[in-house]
């Protein structure tokens, strides 16, 4: 198994996402808390990588995805809850797990 976290980016909804993955194995998709970015997960990705292909995914708003002129409320990240399905096929698979933050 590579240690070596991969930056990829991907449009969801119209809105350019960056996102990081590590592993193989079952999808898990780590969701960041408002304010933060998937740079929150680079602690714990390396353990679940030995099990998982893990992807953290920066949610509209971060640093490294879309900033775009939106009031980020709930409703608004409410779009965004499918963005495993716009990651990868893999992570679009049923059986695909999501750990919130």
């Amino acid at each position: 198994m590579s240690t070596v976290v991969e930056e990829q980016h991907v449009e969801v909804d119209g809105l350019p996402i960056r996102y990081l993955t590590l592993g193989e194995g079952p999808p898990l998709v780590l969701i960041h808390g408002a304010g933060d970015n998937a740079l929150d997960w680079q602690w714990v990705m390396p353990a679940l990588a030995t099990t998982h292909r893990v992807f953290a995914p920066d949610l509209p708003g971060s640093p490294d995805s879309a900033r775009p002129a939106a009031d980020y409320s709930p409703a608004f990240f409410e779009r965004f809850g499918g963005t495993a399905s716009g990651l990868s096929r893999e992570a679009s698979t049923t059986g695909c797990r999501c750990i919130r933050r």
